[in-house]
C-alpha cells in the first residue's frame, strides 16, 4: 500500500515539474509573466489569473493560446487587481 502511494505521489510531482516554463520558453516570449493579468468576479468574488501567449514554430505558423485559473484573493492580487 504504502508503495502504491509512493508511486503515485512521485508520479504527480513529476507532472508538476513539468508543467513549469522552461528558461527557453521564456526567453522566446511564450511565458512572459508579465502578461499575466488578475480580476475578480463582481457575482461571486473570486479572483482569477488570466495569461496568453503567442509563438512562432519552425515552420513560421503563429499560434497562441489563452488560460486563466482561481487563485486565492490574497493581499498580493488585491494589489494586482487595483494597478493600471
Amino acid at each position: 500500500m504504502n508503495r502504491a502511494i509512493f508511486a503515485a505521489t512521485l508520479l504527480v510531482l513529476l507532472a508538476l515539474a513539468a508543467c513549469a516554463p522552461s528558461a527557453r520558453d521564456v526567453e522566446r516570449g511564450e511565458y512572459d509573466p508579465a502578461r499575466i493579468a488578475y480580476f475578480r468576479d463582481s457575482r461571486t468574488g473570486l479572483c482569477f489569473a488570466v495569461s496568453s501567449y503567442s509563438r512562432i514554430d519552425t515552420g513560421g505558423k503563429v499560434s497562441g493560446g489563452l488560460s486563466h485559473t482561481a487563485v486565492p484573493c490574497t493581499q498580493q492580487v488585491e494589489a494586482l487587481l487595483r494597478a493600471p
